[in-house]
């Protein structure tokens, strides 16, 4: 039994297998991961367990900690007789924070009798229970939204929500009121996905894609159309409207961030790149040519680098020097997994990431050393909740971080349909302490 990180709800209706079969950002020639790791399945199939070794180290040379290729690690390793090499890398599965049930899984048979092997099944065990502090900070009414965005205007602590389903935004005054803000498809707004409020020139920032939502798609409209739109931040007025030429790529624009200067980076996780609206133009300019990026997400920026972080969902974190565009992958100073991340955002220090392309789904903290170009050290700051149902992306005001909890993905069928309307649930937003 071969453990798979399963992609489901967004991400699977999305971009699909990019979390596999993308192997890494740039032109530099690397062996294809699916193509490893496909020859090492084959290879078990076939009970040939040594090549299945070989192929699982070879797929951890090219992607290390992803969760599917750890753990069949620790597989292949038990099926050769390297007991103590499978104990360490369940051991390293466990450290990582994923969950799973070897105590199942018939290629761990020979290792049952083991005292260390069933000390490695608590351990796993253990990222399955309730982690961290996380609470419901407000829940909102209509459960069909399809939330997915957050933004906040700290000065009224007024929060913004974004929605899929409904295309429109929602805002929560400061005594909790719930009211629409961009009524849908206001000014052909497409699905909203990502936010940002610019304060200082008093607008809230929305990363738009008009999806296949069926019979909710108006006749004429152009599925997969990407744009940004800007609404004055007190009246919901248009102030500007910026829309992508088409052209033949798959564009899914995800999520974007502001600049103190105002200029917009805003991802593109269908074309794989970042494009850059500079403050007072009207033209959305690639930072780099499709496919350089397997699947950007969420992205920061810091000031005094110049700099964006940015989470490929299929390979982890990047930084871009926007001096010259150089794309860089982020060190890590210890094994960890930032794969999977959906949101990212910072409070001007550490990093804050929503994993919702691993098992358990979780809100981490990652500290950074003061370059920026390294992750120092993970912190679970979220896990397991029970009304957790796919948490996407979040903003951090006044010592908090609040985030979507439940976007409800996996609800939403390719058609646009809902897949089982009656479980549907109130869209919550949760907060947890900086």
């Amino acid at each position: 039994m071969k453990y798979s990180a399963l992609l489901s709800g967004k991400i699977g209706l999305i971009i699909m297998s990019l979390f596999i079969s993308t192997c890494q950002s740039g032109s530099e020639a690397r062996p294809s991961l699916q193509e490893v790791y496909q020859a090492g399945m084959a290879a078990y199939e076939a009970g040939e367990f040594s090549d299945y070794l070989k192929a699982m180290k070879r797929a951890h040379d090219v992607r290390p900690h992803h969760p599917s290729v750890v753990y069949n690690l620790a597989s292949a390793q038990a099926l050769t007789g390297n007991h103590d090499s499978a104990l360490f890398w369940l051991n390293r599965f466990a450290d990582l924070g994923f969950a799973a049930h070897p105590e199942q899984d018939s290629d761990f048979v020979s290792l049952q009798p083991r005292p260390l092997f069933q000390a490695v099944i608590q351990r796993i065990s253990a990222n399955e229970r309730l982690q961290g502090d996380a609470e419901i900070a407000f829940s909102l009414p209509d459960s069909t939204l399809l939330t997915e965005g957050i933004a906040t205007d700290s000065r009224s602590h007024t929060f913004f929500v974004s929605s899929i389903y409904q295309r429109k935004i929602v805002k929560i005054d400061a005594t909790g009121k719930v009211r629409t803000f961009i009524p849908s498809r206001k000014d052909d707004l497409g699905s909203a996905f990502g936010m940002a409020v610019d304060t200082a020139r008093e607008v809230l920032w929305i990363a738009s894609t008009i999806m296949d939502l069926g019979k909710r798609n108006r006749p004429g409209e152009t599925i997969g159309e990407c744009g940004v739109f800007a609404f004055q931040l007190h009246t919901g007025d248009l102030v500007q409207k910026i829309l992508l030429p088409a052209d033949t790529l798959n564009h899914l624009f995800g999520d974007l961030t502001v600049t103190p200067d105002g200029d917009v980076y805003v991802s593109d996780g269908g074309a794989g790149t970042i494009y850059r609206l500079k403050s007072n133009t009207s033209t959305l300019e690639p930072l780099f040519p499709p496919g350089a990026i397997g699947s950007p997400q969420g992205l920061v920026y810091f000031e005094e680098y110049d700099a964006l972080i940015l989470a490929d969902y299929a390979t982890g974190l990047y930084r871009i020097n926007l001096s010259d565009n150089s794309l860089l992958p982020l060190k890590l100073a210890q094994p960890m997994c930032l794969l999977g991340i959906d949101g990212l955002v910072t409070d001007g220090a550490a990093l804050y990431a929503i994993q919702n392309g691993i098992r358990p789904h979780r809100v981490v903290k990652l500290t950074l050393d003061w370059k920026r170009n390294r992750v120092s050290g993970l912190q679970v700051l979220a896990a397991n909740h029970p009304d957790f149902d796919e948490p996407t992306l979040g903003v951090t005001t006044n010592g908090w971080l609040y985030f979507n909890g439940t976007s409800q993905w996996r609800l939403l069928s390719r058609t646009g349909d809902w897949v089982n309307p009656e479980a549907l649930q109130p869209p919550k937003i949760f907060r947890v302490p900086l």
